[in-house]
């Protein structure tokens, strides 16, 4: 019952979500590109991320009149505005070694910024971004009720990387490629809630006061803006804004902001008088950010490609895992009653693999003239006219019951038939690369030896991944036995 109810969770939160998610994988694989062609870029800071803020100050200084700003750009560009030479604004990109403009502010490619709004709000604004947001949320609720399944289908926590039986090609490779992707579509699903909550202020990034001091203080000494020690102990790699002073008033600062800290600077003597520190949902946000837009590493980026290729899959092989699950579990309706059926066939089936080996061993019989009433372990009862029962079942996790046949051993242990013999045959599927091989199969076995109405038939069958080979030997074993 548990496992069920995880299971339709699983796929309800697939059901609402998927096309908005095939929506942001799509997207997604397009934005991945976009941090691998920034790092590609001639502008890049790839080379220069531990130079001294300082040395670029001095550097960049030496080819115009005046800084108005520097920052480091989302892409990883050195950028700032400027007064140049001719006494003209301009906002460009710098090399921080040369202090040379290298080119000017470019705008995001078309194809970018389609995906990226299409990504973020489906182009609805504030109702699309929340539409998406609610769709990270279910997608991290995918993540994390498709490994409990996994744990649940492989028994233990311990087994979650263990080998895993291969029935059709969707359920295979949807298990495997879940367990090796389900750390990154946690990491892009949480991060897309978190940037979601950002988006609408629920979660601030602001920064926290630590100290303050006096902005008047007097010195004699005078400092150029290249020898401040706050200057040269920044290195490009945390350095994030620089806003010059407005005027040449001693109240009127540097704005120094880092990673981790914010600093207002003497535009004098370089002492720091007043320090902001990072807050925690800052930090959450800022790395929320550089995980989710692979900004982080252009490895990380291929992942992201890959893991938004695996959501479609995902969802695509899902369904059609949904769909043949229940197709393998019809069932062939007739007018034939459980109550003046003389062979009834019992299954325990959870994917409906086993219920569609039933259904082939009922048409066999039917097309014999037999009287075959088929049903669930767990819709066991009385059959007045029964004179065997065959039991098709297969084993779940760690040695369990599928579920439509975990109340099974109750109900057989307080029903009592009143026929006084009544032949059995069961037949268990499993594999027998876990250590609970038809374990279930072999407990409905014990059950039915300790009732002395029940008569042996065949013994237990075992077989071992669907073998159509052991399946077809057992059936003739039967059919041999009943023509006796």
């Amino acid at each position: 019952m548990v496992y069920t109810i995880w299971r339709l969770s699983h796929l309800c939160f697939a059901f609402v979500s998927s096309g908005f998610l095939i929506i942001a994988s799509l997207t997604g694989i397009i934005l991945s590109f976009e941090p691998i062609q920034d790092r590609l870029s001639p502008e890049y800071l790839s080379n220069y991320k531990e130079i001294p803020l300082s040395e670029t100050i001095e550097n960049i200084s030496s080819h115009c009149n005046e800084i108005i700003y520097l920052e480091k750009t989302n892409q990883g560009f050195l950028s700032g505005q400027i007064i140049n030479k001719e006494n003209k604004n301009e906002t460009v990109y710098f090399n921080p070694i040369s202090g040379k403009k290298i080119g000017h502010i470019k705008e995001k490619k078309k194809i970018f910024k389609f995906a990226t709004h299409l990504h973020r709000s489906l182009f609805l604004k504030k109702n699309g971004r929340i539409i998406m947001g609610l769709s990270s949320l279910l997608l991290l609720l995918i993540s994390i009720t498709g490994s409990i399944l996994i744990i649940k289908r492989t028994g233990s926590l311990m087994k979650f990387f263990g080998k895993i039986d291969k029935e059709s090609f969707q359920q295979y490779y949807h298990s495997i490629s879940g367990r090796f992707f389900m750390i990154p579509i946690v990491i892009i699903s949480l991060s897309g809630c978190i940037l979601t909550l950002h988006s609408f202020a629920i979660i601030d990034d602001d920064f926290l006061s630590l100290e303050h001091g006096n902005i008047s203080e007097v010195s004699e000494i005078r400092k150029d803006s290249h020898d401040f020690n706050i200057f040269k102990k920044t290195s490009l790699s945390h350095f994030k804004r620089l806003e010059f002073p407005f005027s040449k008033q001693i109240n009127d600062p540097y704005v120094l902001t880092t990673l981790y800290n914010e600093y207002q600077i003497n535009q004098y003597t370089g002492v720091v008088f007043s320090q902001k520190r990072a807050s925690i949902s800052y930090l959450i946000i800022y790395w929320s950010n550089v995980f989710h837009t692979g900004k982080l590493h252009p490895i990380w980026s291929l992942i992201i490609c890959a893991t938004s290729i695996s959501i479609i899959f995902f969802m695509l092989s899902g369904f059609q895992i949904t769909y043949n699950r229940f197709y393998n579990k019809k069932r062939l309706r007739g007018r034939i009653s459980s109550n003046t059926s003389e062979y009834i066939i019992l299954v325990g089936s959870e994917n409906g693999n086993t219920n569609m080996h039933a259904v082939e061993f009922q048409k066999k019989l039917l097309n014999k003239g037999y009287d075959v009433f088929l049903t669930d372990l767990n819709e066991y009862e009385k059959y007045p006219k029964a004179k065997e029962f065959i039991v098709f079942t297969s084993t779940f996790g760690k040695g369990e019951a599928p579920s439509n046949a975990n109340k099974f051993i109750s109900l057989f242990n307080a029903i009592t038939q009143n026929q006084k013999t009544i032949l059995y045959s069961i037949i268990g599927f499993g594999s027998t690369h876990y250590p609970d091989f038809c374990k279930f199969a072999i407990e409905v076995e014990s059950v039915f030896k300790q009732n002395k109405n029940f008569i042996e038939k065949t013994p237990l069958c075992k077989i071992n991944q669907q073998s159509k080979e052991q399946i077809n030997e057992w059936l003739q074993n039967w059919m041999f036995e009943d023509d006796t």
